[in-house]
């Protein structure tokens, strides 16, 4: 098994130039998004970050979300994303209970990401053991994401680097997910659906395309899936209801649709299974 940031360095090795990371107005290719999150990982081990330790990230669902995510595991450190469009007292609980090393927020991630390259002489290679503050294990976390509190109070659950090799192999597998492929980061960061999304796109040389942040339904929903072309995208059943009717068979590019969180009921089924690989 491999550690997270290899599976994501192995496709950028393998495809460079190939789009990994859309946003509207920005694109970044594979060697792009590397080069940022290496350079953001080492001004993170500058600051403390490590293996073992925890890194909150107070973004909302962009780009730079990614970028971050992906330099908090390359210095070994795990992330915790946390909406900042949760309740106030919702955060401060979950940065109590977590106790971060670090807690980052958007604005933060932005100046860090776009600081000269000569502000702080910040490396640009690949962080590595001799780099980090100790060396990084499979076992160690690799991500912390809160449950949704639904039954009381949100507890953290702390997923290790050695599983999610084999699960993003099952499921770029699972879902048919090749290179060139678009997936689309529907879900807000603190759901773990969106490392779900993360993990089947940018390991197998696909495109993670991110809309603006906030909520993405109905006609805008699907003008998203024509307009980006995309070809992958999980959804729960809420969402998918919003899309209008007459949008089944009229997304070419749409090879799989995931269905998730919550029961599909048949309706659902009934009009979009004829049209589009359902799972």
């Amino acid at each position: 098994p491999a550690l997270l940031p290899a599976l994501i360095e192995a496709a950028a090795d393998r495809t460079p130039h190939a789009p990994a990371l859309a946003e509207p107005g920005r694109l970044l290719t594979y060697a792009e998004t590397d080069a940022r999150a290496n350079r953001l990982a080492h001004r993170l081990i500058a600051r403390g970050a490590g293996p073992g330790g925890l890194v909150a990230l107070l973004l909302p669902r962009s780009a730079d979300m990614v970028l971050a995510q992906l330099a908090v595991t390359k210095t070994g450190a795990a992330f915790l994303p946390v909406d900042p469009g949760y309740p106030e007292e919702r955060i401060a609980l979950m940065l109590r209970d977590a106790a971060p090393a670090l807690t980052l927020d958007a604005k933060e991630v932005a100046d860090l990401l776009t600081a000269p390259e000569d502000a702080d002489r910040a490396p640009a290679h690949r962080p590595t053991d001799a780099d980090r503050t100790r060396p990084l294990h499979l076992d160690d976390p690799a991500y912390v994401i809160y449950t949704s509190g639904s039954t009381g109070t949100p507890k953290g659950v702390v997923v290790t680097h050695r599983g999610l090799a084999a699960f993003s192999a099952a499921e770029a597998a699972h879902y048919q997910v090749t290179e060139g492929d678009r997936v689309l980061a529907f879900a807000t960061p603190s759901f773990d659906a969106s490392v779900l999304e993360l993990c089947m796109s940018l390991p197998h040389g696909a495109r993670l395309v991110v809309p603006r942040p906030g909520p993405l339904l109905g006609a805008e929903l699907a003008e998203v899936l024509r307009a980006e072309r995309i070809t992958h995208t999980l959804l729960p059943p809420a969402a998918l209801a919003t899309v209008p009717a007459d949008v089944p068979g009229r997304l070419p590019d749409l090879k799989t649709l995931i269905v998730g969180a919550d029961a599909c009921g048949a309706d659902l089924v009934a009009r979009w299974a004829p049209h589009h690989r359902m799972v």
